[in-house]
């Protein structure tokens, strides 16, 4: 018997999906979480693009080639990782998540400017007041062992 979960029918597995997602051209749902889709292609992308380039820099260095090369390959590399970041948001349980967040994030009821002003200066002085206490608590202890001599 196997462990792993086996699809129901009319059901695709989870690396199906991924693949058909990666391969297809499509956009899935495409007026839905248009906000935190774009954001997450876009960060997305910038982590693609960072671990194709450290990839492909070593790649250019082990061939040894020249200017054209290194310029090809960061061409690539770039439209590689917008490929992958674009085809990455539009994989259906991924891109469901991403809709159901901006739903969550629309429900959300953002602090006014009066109470974030507040509620940062109560940290403040909460951080400011610990550290003068732990400060406080440090001379005293520091007396005490000198006058015990037990440094």
């Amino acid at each position: 018997m196997s462990s792993v979960a086996k699809p129901k029918d009319g059901e695709e597995s989870v690396m199906s999906q991924i693949t058909g997602a990666i391969l297809s051209a499509s956009v899935f749902k495409p007026n839905q979480g248009r906000v935190v889709r774009q954001a997450t292609f876009f960060g997305l992308w910038l982590l693609f693009s960072l671990l194709l380039w450290l990839f492909a820099d070593a790649i250019v260095d082990w061939f040894q080639g020249g200017d054209a090369a290194y310029y090809s390959t960061a061409f690539g590399v770039i439209l590689l990782a917008f490929w992958f970041g674009f085809r990455s948001v539009n994989i259906p349980a991924f891109t469901d998540f991403l809709i159901g967040v901006e739903a969550e994030m629309r429900k959300v009821t953002w602090p006014t400017r009066t109470e974030l002003i507040a509620g940062a200066a109560v940290v403040l002085f909460v951080v400011v007041s610990l550290a003068v206490l732990m400060f406080g608590f440090d001379l005293i202890w520091t007396a005490i062992f000198t006058w015990l001599r037990v440094r």
